[in-house]
């Protein structure tokens, strides 16, 4: 019916709605679009991070691991450093 509301209970979440991961706790009562920036930030950091030690450092190997160009890269890496000052 059109008129229905959508409920929680409408979104299939399996188990995750009781067991929420650690991780995404501090950004659940941010509004929306800081937690989304938040949580994609946080996200590059880990990733490139790991990308980065699983290839010794080589940003060229890292880029082609991660199917990115190596400018890509580079300019994530900017952007974390420049947001964690």
């Amino acid at each position: 019916h059109p008129d229905k509301r959508m409920q929680p209970e409408d979104i299939e979440l399996g188990q995750i709605s009781s067991d929420i991961p650690v991780f995404f706790e501090k950004f659940l009562r941010l509004p929306y679009p800081e937690a989304r920036t938040r949580v994609l930030m946080e996200f590059k950091k880990i990733y490139i991070a790991e990308l980065t030690r699983r290839n010794g450092g080589n940003i060229t190997k890292a880029a082609g691991e991660a199917q990115i160009q190596r400018s890509s890269l580079h300019r994530m890496m900017k952007e974390i450093v420049m947001n964690d000052k």
